[in-house]
């Protein structure tokens, strides 16, 4: 299975970048989307565990258990 990432243009392949394309990113310290080139990539075969994340608009992704995921907490008023 290939991971695929949001670009400017469109959703593309791991496989298919050419090493100029932006992708999106989040600034930790902002909080903020940026867009970015890569300054490199990891590229490796993996036939481990997979855990699923599933998005509040049903995306889903599939990394492996030492993928580094953001969260954000978010409280809601149960009142």
């Amino acid at each position: 299975m290939e991971n695929n990432k949001i670009y400017r243009i469109a959703w593309k392949f791991f496989s298919e970048l050419n090493g100029s394309e932006e992708i999106l990113t989040l600034n930790p310290s902002t909080q903020e989307r940026e867009w970015h080139v890569p300054s490199r990539y990891f590229r490796y075969d993996y036939g481990g565990e997979m855990y699923e994340i599933v998005l509040e608009n049903d995306d889903s992704y599939l990394v492996s258990p030492e993928h580094k995921v953001y969260v954000k907490t978010v409280t809601r008023d149960t009142r």
